[in-house]
């Protein structure tokens, strides 16, 4: 609102003066401010003009040669105003586009504005802070860091305050121009005299680009000093070894599952047209096993028994309850003994059907 307001005003002055002096005027306001990623919209004001012929504007940055354009900048939007003016727009501004930016009118005669400076703000923050303690017998020498982050404009100040108190002595700043055109700014803080434990040392950074100052502290222990955190520091290290301890558990149990579902892998038969069934056995350990945790629909379970004869034979009952037919396996195991068994196939729900698998000659077979 107070821009508008400020426009019509400039408009009636230039009016004014382009009724009673023949040499008429191009306005621009003389500064212009901006936060580094925002929008900026510069103004350039002319008189009126009787004549009817369309008239041309014309923006360009002070030090540079030709013309601002479009094209050659997406950011960039000219567009003209009601009653006399043109206006400039740029968006996503970045801290190199701040300088000074003037308008060509283009009428009857060619007039030049008087130019506007465009300022773009570049906060100073985060802010970053480093202590050095360098102790020379039993004196103490405690050096403080603050460091900026790059900003502009380059103006900024920096002040220092100990326990809430301004610290002036033993203060220095080093300044930085950077490639990219922005600042950043080191200051030290040597502190030659005793420090009391739970010293409060506050750098803090006022700009133009910070509607308040931005602080960073550092708070003075002595490391032989009995009122250090150790509850804070003794908490954190527990914490950490119960997180620590949990996971090592987790991947043990983990290890341990896939260990015992390898073991009990079930054995699935697939229909064929013929009527015989083959059976991987590995009697290689006389150990039970436990029945699986989880079964599936599409596979058929069954126990084995194993004992020894007097003759040393080695023999396996299996229940083949509901059995299918089954395929002869494709590829066939170097550590199993197959067998061939023949089932029968009507078998009732109240009536079983057994097979006896006669292994004899188990000493072909080695042991995994």
């Amino acid at each position: 609102m107070l821009r508008a307001v400020l426009q019509c005003m400039i408009l009636l002055k230039i009016s004014c003066t382009a009724a009673g002096n023949p040499s008429p005027t191009v306005k621009q306001a003389p500064d212009s401010a901006v936060r580094s990623g925002g929008a900026v919209t510069l103004y350039c004001i002319y008189p009126i003009f009787t004549d009817k012929r369309p008239v041309k504007v014309h923006w360009w940055r002070d030090g540079e040669d030709g013309f601002l354009e479009e094209s050659a900048d997406s950011r960039i939007r000219f567009y003209f105003l009601n009653n006399g003016g043109a206006a400039f727009k740029l968006v996503s501004v970045r801290a190199e586009d701040a300088g000074l930016y003037y308008c060509r009118v283009i009428h009857l005669t060619v007039l030049n504005g008087t130019g506007t400076k465009l300022v773009v703000y570049e906060p100073p923050t985060p802010l970053w802070m480093a202590a050095t303690r360098i102790e020379i017998g039993s004196a103490l020498h405690l050096t403080l860091v603050c460091k900026t982050a790059a900003f502009s404009p380059e103006d900024l100040n920096i002040t220092w305050y100990k326990n809430g108190s301004e610290f002036v002595t033993g203060i220095e700043h080093f300044k930085r121009h950077n490639p990219a055109g922005l600042y950043e700014v080191t200051s030290y803080l040597n502190e030659t005299e005793p420090v009391d434990n739970g010293t409060v040392y506050t750098c803090q950074v006022s700009h133009v680009s910070l509607q308040i100052p931005a602080n960073i502290s550092y708070t003075f222990y002595s490391l032989e000093h009995d009122d250090l955190p150790y509850p804070l520091i003794f908490g954190c290290l527990g914490a950490g070894l119960i997180i620590f301890l949990t996971v090592i558990g987790i991947v043990k149990r983990r290890g341990t599952d896939k260990k015992t579902e390898e073991r009990h892998e079930p054995t699935k038969h697939i229909e064929t047209d013929e009527r015989l069934t083959y059976l991987t056995l590995n009697l290689t350990s006389t150990n039970k096993i436990a029945k699986p945790r989880r079964t599936e629909e599409s596979t058929i379970y069954s126990e084995t028994k194993q004992g020894s004869t007097e003759n040393k034979m080695t023999y396996a009952a299996l229940d083949f309850i509901g059995l299918k037919r089954t395929r002869t396996p494709i590829q066939k195991k170097e550590d199993a003994v197959y067998a061939q068994a023949q089932t029968k196939q009507d078998t009732s729900e109240a009536e079983a059907a057994y097979t006896a698998i006669n292994l004899t000659d188990t000493s072909k077979t080695a042991k995994p």
